[in-house]
């Protein structure tokens, strides 16, 4: 079990960030200048924390008319398969519950 908080950018570029930077830079050889993007300075970000260690993160970007999207989900190797994303995706789930409509963008791993 763990706790997740959701956050703006600025509060969470700082444990969100190194994350993202170990899960999708170097595990996965996302192009470094691809990972950051215009959406994250407006997202909602979702951090999820075992005791005062970050661990996991995820974002829920407004695209307009009523409509958000999920993405940039990551969590640390160590702590996988514990349950961890699918606590982040039902905490954006019910964050984006006023939109109209929440879509899940995902790239699995091969």
């Amino acid at each position: 079990m763990c706790t997740i908080l959701i956050k703006t950018w600025s509060q969470a570029i700082s444990e969100a960030l190194p994350i993202r930077t170990a899960v999708f830079i170097r595990e996965q050889g996302v192009p470094e200048d691809l990972e950051l993007d215009e959406f994250d300075e407006n997202a909602d970000h979702a951090l999820a924390y075992i005791g005062l260690a970050c661990v996991g993160t995820a974002r829920l970007i407004q695209l307009g008319d009523g409509k958000g999207q999920i993405g940039r989900m990551a969590v640390l190797e160590p702590y996988r398969r514990r349950g961890i994303g699918a606590e982040l995706l039902y905490a954006l789930m019910d964050h984006g519950k006023p939109m109209k409509s929440v879509n899940l963008n995902c790239t699995l791993k091969s």
